[in-house]
């Protein structure tokens, strides 16, 4: 891709400066130094084309007790007020300007940043650092409001729901970029931090055909800004990749209609091989600056805690078939309308009639001859079911005018562990009566909540407690705001052996396609859980509901059904197969077809009101998803 900078090399990272880090003696990237608590990298400054819109992406290994904060600057040119002495054009400016100002810029010159940010002649130079934000899935991230003291330059993050991009005000334009990154460490650190890899995309929107510009092109040349193209030659005629297909709007009601792009990023990483639900990586790309899951940087990073190599990128539909024919499915930024005069570009076949802020997971496309373009296979989250997420057929003339800012995920091979993006923990529920005799009551109480004596004790109160016998205590209000009240909280997902929801053809099954319980455990004031509705029943028949508890600050316990059930599958039906009143996936209510749950749309106490009604039925048509992140 021509208009994308990466750092992911020994020789990469050389031609940059660093204090208090070191090469990662475990793999690639740079570690910071045994018994320091922050050590600084500057990057050389890369000469690029012309751009006004530049996105950063990182990857990192962030261990609990440790954050990794990325910023970056551009030279502008036609910038009045620089020169020798302007502001951003001296040496002695290096490493102001970022994070509100504060930062160290003694420590930036000794990074070696001074030779790179030399005043150059013209009425140009260094705008201050922009920073995308403190990240790691153990703390309370944010990307908060950030821009050049001389206005020009701001970050998009805060005040553009999440886009995470860095913007040059007002028709200027920047031919040079530079990163920052900053690695922290406090005296709970389990470990040091890694940072794996840098990356930037960049455009240039003063330029009416920045659409064709961006990424790659064709043999025959770019794809059109109108999406019709002539087929490739090089590639191969029709791709469709088994990409898990999974539904946002059975996720967790108090996020459900919020998490596309969490749960795009969850379809990609089940896809390579991940076990993960959109819940985990919910509570891991949160941005608490804007208050939502659209942090595209984020959302990269999240992606790249599990060891891939993952950025955001400004790229063409070329780039797009390229990654797919390497069995790479890409998320794409979209706002659409389903109705022709509906406020946002019109796509047939999509699962909602409008949305102006959604994200869909690209997984095949085929070229149709006759109209002189290629459909493209989607993900799409926002449909109501499992199997009516996948394998939408999206015509690419439509999807080009749908296409938000040209802005995708893109996320390759495997090239780290991934053991800190989430600390799981195996545990056991053990009835509350037992646990006097610590571990090994523990260990003889687990049969309660596995099945065995499941009749007498589906109404008791259990306690959770690790394998190593620690009792976890849970707070009664675990589940209220699990996004937004950081730390303490979280979501509770129950699973019942045998209920899976039914998957497109051809698309891999994961465990994030069991169909999900929640609001079926409930937690007293000491911390035992209790449960409720279908959960409860299940018990009393003898089965051994599996428990997901996920903490919004790196935590996920894993109560494993009891072995040896062999209850025969049970494949839910779609939504809009269903008996008006037949029980669907809650807590044991019914579900008329004209019910509504306080006007909510959620699957509040086991009664599921579809997605679609939700919106409106409280945003009215002209707002639907604009919540969808």
């Amino acid at each position: 891709m021509s208009n994308l900078i990466i750092i992911d090399s020994a020789e990469g990272f050389a031609r940059g400066s660093a204090v208090n880090l070191e090469p990662n003696k475990k793999g690639g990237g740079l570690a910071l130094a045994e018994g320091q608590t922050e050590g600084r990298y500057i990057s050389e400054a890369f000469e690029t084309g012309e751009w006004n819109d530049i996105v950063a992406s990182w990857n990192a290994d962030t261990p609990r007790g440790t954050s990794i904060e990325v910023s970056g600057r551009a030279y502008v040119t036609e910038a009045a007020g620089f020169g020798a002495e302007g502001a951003g054009g001296s040496a002695d400016s290096v490493g102001e300007g970022a994070a509100g100002g504060n930062a160290d810029s003694a420590a930036d010159r000794d990074a070696g940043g001074a030779a790179e940010v030399a005043a150059e002649s013209g009425a140009g130079g260094w705008t201050d650092w922009i920073t995308w934000g403190s990240w790691s899935p153990y703390i309370r991230r944010n990307c908060p409001e950030c821009e050049d003291e001389r206005l020009l330059a701001f970050a998009n993050s805060y005040g553009g729901a999440g886009d995470s991009s860095m913007n040059i005000t007002d028709g200027r334009t920047a031919v040079k970029f530079q990163f920052r990154a900053v690695l922290t460490a406090d005296e709970s650190a389990e470990a040091m931090p890694v940072l794996r890899m840098l990356a930037a995309s960049y455009k240039n929107t003063n330029d009416e055909k920045w659409r064709e510009k961006c990424g790659a092109e064709g043999a025959d040349g770019p794809d059109g800004a109108d999406g019709f193209c002539a087929p490739d030659k090089d590639l191969p005629e029709r791709v469709l990749l088994d990409t898990p297909a999974i539904s946002q709007v059975r996720r967790d009601p108090s996020y459900a209609d919020s998490i596309c792009s969490a749960t795009c990023a969850a379809m990609m990483l089940c896809g390579k091989g991940e076990d993960v639900t959109p819940d985990e990586v919910t509570l891991a790309n949160y941005d608490y600056g804007f208050g939502g899951n659209g942090n595209w940087s984020f959302t990269a990073a999240a992606i790249g805690s599990y060891g891939y190599e993952s950025y955001v990128s400004y790229a063409s539909f070329r780039d797009v078939r390229l990654e797919l024919a390497a069995g790479n499915p890409v998320a794409f930024s979209v706002k659409y309308s389903r109705d022709k005069d509906g406020r946002y570009a019109y796509m047939e076949n999509v699962p909602i009639r409008s949305t102006g802020g959604h994200l869909v997971l690209i997984v095949g496309y085929y070229y149709d001859q006759e109209a002189g373009e290629y459909v493209y296979f989607a993900n799409d989250p926002a449909a109501e079911t499992d199997r009516e997420v996948g394998h939408r057929e999206y015509r690419g003339h439509q999807l080009s005018g749908a296409w938000y800012r040209r802005a995708a995920y893109i996320a390759h091979e495997k090239v780290a562990d991934g053991k800190w993006a989430r600390v799981r923990v195996r545990a056991k529920l053990v009835p509350a009566g037992n646990m006097g005799s610590g571990a090994a009551g523990a260990a003889s109480g687990a049969g309660a909540a596995s099945g065995t004596g499941a009749g007498s004790g589906a109404a008791a109160d259990f306690r959770l407690v690790a394998e190593d016998g620690r009792e976890i205590k849970l707070a009664e209000d675990f589940t209220t705001d699990p996004r937004e009240n950081f730390g303490g909280h979280g979501t509770i997902i129950v699973t019942i052996p045998g209920r899976v929801s039914e998957i497109p053809e051809g698309a891999r099954r994961t465990s994030a396609n069991d169909v999900p319980y929640y609001g079926c455990v409930s937690i007293g004031p000491e911390g035992t859980l209790r449960f409720k509705g279908d959960a409860a029943e299940a018990l009393r028949k003898g089965l051994s509901p599996e428990l997901t508890i996920i903490t919004n600050d790196g935590y996920t316990y894993c109560v494993k059904a009891a072995a040896g059930s062999t209850k025969k599958p049970v494949t839910e039906k779609p939504v809009n197969e269903r008996p008006a009143a037949e029980k669907v996936a809650g807590c044991g209510k019914t579900s008329p077809a004209a019910e509504k749950v306080a006007g909510c749309g959620k699957k509040c106490q086991g009664i599921y009101v579809p997605f679609g009604d939700f919106h409106k039925a409280i945003l009215g048509d002209h707002q639907i998803l604009m919540m969808l992140q």
